[in-house]
Protein backbone atom coordinates (compact mmCIF):
# COMPACT_ATOMS: atom_id res chain seq x y z
CA UNK A 1 0.00 0.00 0.00
CA UNK A 2 1.37 3.38 -0.95
CA UNK A 3 2.08 6.16 2.16
CA UNK A 4 0.03 9.45 1.37
CA UNK A 5 3.16 11.39 0.17
CA UNK A 6 3.91 9.00 -2.30
CA UNK A 7 -0.03 8.87 -3.67
CA UNK A 8 0.05 13.08 -3.67
CA UNK A 9 3.42 13.55 -5.39
CA UNK A 10 2.01 10.74 -7.98
CA UNK A 11 -1.72 12.83 -8.28
CA UNK A 12 0.41 16.47 -8.59
CA UNK A 13 3.11 15.25 -10.99
CA UNK A 14 -0.20 13.58 -13.50
CA UNK A 15 -1.96 17.34 -12.84
CA UNK A 16 1.78 19.20 -13.86
CA UNK A 17 2.28 16.82 -16.57
CA UNK A 18 -1.28 17.19 -17.93
CA UNK A 19 -1.55 20.77 -17.96
CA UNK A 20 2.08 21.04 -19.46
CA UNK A 21 1.04 18.68 -22.58
CA UNK A 22 -2.68 20.75 -22.60
CA UNK A 23 -0.63 23.96 -23.06
CA UNK A 24 -1.23 25.58 -26.52
CA UNK A 25 1.94 28.12 -26.74
CA UNK A 26 0.62 31.29 -29.27
CA UNK A 27 3.15 30.90 -32.72
CA UNK A 28 5.14 34.32 -31.48
CA UNK A 29 8.21 32.88 -33.30
CA UNK A 30 11.12 31.18 -31.39
CA UNK A 31 12.89 34.40 -28.89
CA UNK A 32 15.92 32.42 -27.57
CA UNK A 33 18.24 35.51 -27.43
CA UNK A 34 15.76 37.70 -25.84
CA UNK A 35 14.78 34.55 -23.84
CA UNK A 36 18.21 34.14 -22.90
CA UNK A 37 18.68 38.15 -22.52
CA UNK A 38 15.70 37.86 -19.83
CA UNK A 39 17.50 35.22 -17.55
CA UNK A 40 20.99 37.06 -17.67
CA UNK A 41 19.11 40.25 -16.41
CA UNK A 42 17.17 37.95 -14.13
CA UNK A 43 20.68 36.63 -12.44
CA UNK A 44 22.67 40.24 -13.12
CA UNK A 45 19.73 41.33 -10.93
CA UNK A 46 18.54 44.21 -13.38
CA UNK A 47 14.83 43.25 -13.67
CA UNK A 48 12.49 45.41 -11.34
CA UNK A 49 10.33 43.85 -8.37
CA UNK A 50 12.37 40.53 -9.16
CA UNK A 51 15.18 40.74 -6.48
CA UNK A 52 18.22 39.20 -6.75
CA UNK A 53 18.30 35.60 -6.76
CA UNK A 54 22.62 34.96 -6.02
CA UNK A 55 22.68 35.07 -2.08
CA UNK A 56 25.81 33.05 -2.01
CA UNK A 57 28.89 32.95 -3.72
CA UNK A 58 28.89 29.72 -3.87
CA UNK A 59 25.30 28.77 -4.84
CA UNK A 60 24.09 27.06 -7.72
CA UNK A 61 21.90 28.18 -10.27
CA UNK A 62 20.05 26.87 -13.84
CA UNK A 63 18.44 27.85 -16.37
CA UNK A 64 16.81 25.28 -18.57
CA UNK A 65 16.08 26.17 -22.42
CA UNK A 66 13.74 24.29 -24.70
CA UNK A 67 13.96 25.20 -28.35
CA UNK A 68 12.91 23.54 -31.66
CA UNK A 69 16.00 24.42 -32.72
CA UNK A 70 15.18 27.26 -34.90
CA UNK A 71 15.87 31.50 -33.77
CA UNK A 72 13.14 34.00 -35.54
CA UNK A 73 15.02 37.03 -35.01
CA UNK A 74 17.08 39.08 -37.34
CA UNK A 75 20.54 39.94 -37.19
CA UNK A 76 20.33 43.35 -35.99
CA UNK A 77 19.85 42.96 -32.16
CA UNK A 78 18.30 46.24 -30.10
CA UNK A 79 20.46 45.56 -27.14
CA UNK A 80 23.85 45.43 -26.54
CA UNK A 81 23.68 42.77 -23.43
CA UNK A 82 24.34 40.11 -26.34
CA UNK A 83 28.61 40.36 -26.75
CA UNK A 84 31.10 38.32 -28.40
CA UNK A 85 32.86 37.81 -24.79
CA UNK A 86 35.00 34.71 -25.43
CA UNK A 87 36.76 36.94 -28.64
CA UNK A 88 35.74 34.34 -30.98
CA UNK A 89 34.15 36.99 -33.87
CA UNK A 90 30.46 34.73 -32.66
CA UNK A 91 28.18 36.21 -30.13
Amino acid sequence: MPDELTTEYDIHNANLLGEMFDFRQPARGTPLRSGLETVGRYYSDQLSGKGNPIISACQQNYSVLFTDGYWSGGDNLQTAAIQDEDGDGSK
